[in-house]
């Protein structure tokens, strides 16, 4: 008798009521629930990956940034609709390039009332060059930001002061259209130099060291992989925060957190393309495209043969995109471009409706030969001359079955030789940044609202260009683009990304991302942002009643 994929999916859903939990990353049970949480404004959420860094000034992946949206707050946050809307400052005033901010009466956590000299020592704190911060370039449009932190100035000479405890004014080097939207990220909220000080290098390691000024507070950081959230008594808007406590909790394994879903322990966890169709009919599904693109890395510097051009774009061309989100089924899109089509430009449209061209074609496969063939000839290989181990980084998560997708196209197509090595987050990143790979597997998620975050990451000075892709024409388009505004940015960034991608193959667009989950249905608004913060918990409640 034949089953339908949905039929079996169910009974795999079913099956795992009775299975075990599995192991997590400290020996401990993956995601287990702690206790006194009775609370009934109480939610407990799933995550994907374990959190690596609760430092404002040093985080860079989604997860970190996430938590500390829901524990910091900055001048401006991102509201229900995505756009920005007042935190910390009641009021500001735009003259050309002079941004002058006035401070709501509001406290931290032990209760000191939070100035305009956090915010000062916060933002030069993410630029000074001995902290090492990934995320720096955000700053950047800040009157002398880039010199100081390329110790080129002194961080007396940064257009970011405090004026007295209530009035911060931040002087911009050029006109930025979304430096509002740019500073809802958390990395733009205050700190407290004093308690930083006082703990030194162990500041963000555990949530003792930490005060917040947030909607939550950080209580637990656990090594079972759960960081408990508590409603901030101290909070201005405390009012309007309905939830007392959430978890947050990793858990890798898409089936144990469905398990944990149904057996009514967990109220959000993710979805992957085995479930998907099992749920997607349900009123407790839930679909988004974010404003993230997952991509390759090439590594420029490995090998001559990744070097050319022409070979690279072989690469690209042997890759069939559209089967690999068919084996996802989440939502996510094949990208023949590296801006996803979430994110807009100064006129609210999607930039993919301006910039429409597929810089890669959709039906690209039987020319890949073609490409690596000219490569090689241009570099005088042979066929034994082709590298015999290629090294490819991959996550140690459910896009390993991806990156086994991908190693097989690239054989069938190229007849190339690819060894995989499924690295947990950090252990991943710190092999990209030593240069110890020749393709890896990577994503960028949008942290503002402009194409030029998919693109200024590959200048030839950029912290975040572990494949040392150098041109001197795209550095020169990027610079053009950074001194215009909206309609001849957007070109400018057009033409940066066509030479990128289409011309260089630097970087190779797999998908745009798309999420699903199953989320609890007395849960409401737990706010999903396609960039800056994956979400916000500020507004979520529980509902009573349920129509």
């Amino acid at each position: 008798m034949l089953f339908s994929r949905k039929f079996l999916t169910l009974m795999l859903v079913f099956a795992l009521a009775f299975t075990t939990t599995a192991c997590g990353l400290f020996g401990e049970e993956e995601g287990k629930k702690g206790e006194g949480d009775d609370s009934p404004d109480h939610v407990v959420i799933n995550v994907p990956a374990a959190i690596s860094d609760l430092d404002l000034s040093t985080a860079r992946d989604t997860l970190s940034i996430s938590i500390l949206n829901n524990a910091f707050e900055g001048l401006l946050r991102l509201d229900e609709d995505n756009k920005p809307t007042l935190g910390m400052a009641e009021s500001y005033n735009v003259d050309k390039l002079t941004y002058t901010f006035k401070l709501r009466d509001s406290k931290w956590s032990d209760g000191k009332e939070v100035t305009a000299h956090d915010f000062e020592y916060a933002w030069k704190r993410a630029l000074n060059p001995k902290i090492g911060s990934h995320t720096a370039f955000v700053f950047f449009p800040i009157k002398n930001a880039r010199d100081y932190h390329t110790d080129k100035a002194t961080a007396d000479d940064v257009g970011i002061k405090a004026l007295d405890d209530k009035t911060f004014q931040v002087e911009l080097e050029r006109p930025v259209s979304d430096f509002l939207s740019r500073i809802t990220l958390p990395t733009f909220s205050p700190l407290r130099q004093d308690i930083i000080e006082e703990h030194g290098k162990e500041y963000g390691q555990s949530a003792e060291t930490m005060i917040y000024n947030g909607p939550f507070t950080l209580t637990d950081v656990s090594e079972n992989q759960v960081v408990k959230l508590r409603k901030n008594e101290q909070y201005w808007d405390k009012d309007n925060v309905q939830l007392d406590s959430v978890d947050i909790q990793v858990v890798k394994d898409t089936a144990l957190g469905i398990n944990q879903f149904n057996s009514g322990e967990v109220d959000v966890t993710r979805l992957n393309s085995d479930f998907v169709e099992a749920y997607e009919d349900s009123d407790e599904f839930d679909s988004t495209q974010i404003a993230a693109t997952e991509f390759l890395q090439v590594n420029h510097s490995s090998k001559p043969f990744f070097q050319n051009a022409n070979i690279r774009k072989a690469i690209s061309y042997a890759i069939d995109r559209q089967q690999l989100v068919a084996a996802m089924s989440n939502g996510s899109q094949a990208a023949y471009g590296l801006v996803p089509p979430t994110v807009t430009m100064y006129n609210g449209k999607s930039y993919r409706s301006f910039a429409n061209e597929k810089l890669i074609p959709e039906d690209s496969s039987q020319k890949a030969r073609e490409y690596l063939e000219k490569g090689m000839n241009e570099l005088n290989m042979r066929a034994d001359d082709i590298p015999t181990r290629i090294e490819m980084l991959c996550y140690d998560d459910e896009r390993k079955e991806m990156c086994v997708g991908i190693k097989g196209m690239l054989k069938k197509n190229l007849g190339l030789e690819v060894q995989l090595n499924a690295l947990p987050r950090e252990q991943k990143i710190e092999k990209e940044a030593r240069g110890e790979f020749d393709l890896t597997l990577s994503g960028w998620f949008a942290f503002y609202n402009n194409p030029m975050t998919f693109l200024d990451i590959w200048t030839s000075n950029s912290t975040m260009n572990f494949g040392h892709y150098k041109s001197d024409e795209f550095n020169s388009l990027i610079g053009q683009a950074y001194q215009s505004t909206d309609e001849k940015q957007v070109e400018l960034i057009k033409k940066a990304e066509t030479k990128l991608i289409k011309e260089d193959s630097a970087v190779i667009p797999l998908y745009y991302v798309g999420e699903s989950y199953v989320v609890r249905r007395n849960v409401m608004k737990i706010i999903r942002h396609p960039f800056g913060s994956a979400y916000s918990l500020k507004w979520g409640y529980i509902a009573k009643e349920i129509k």
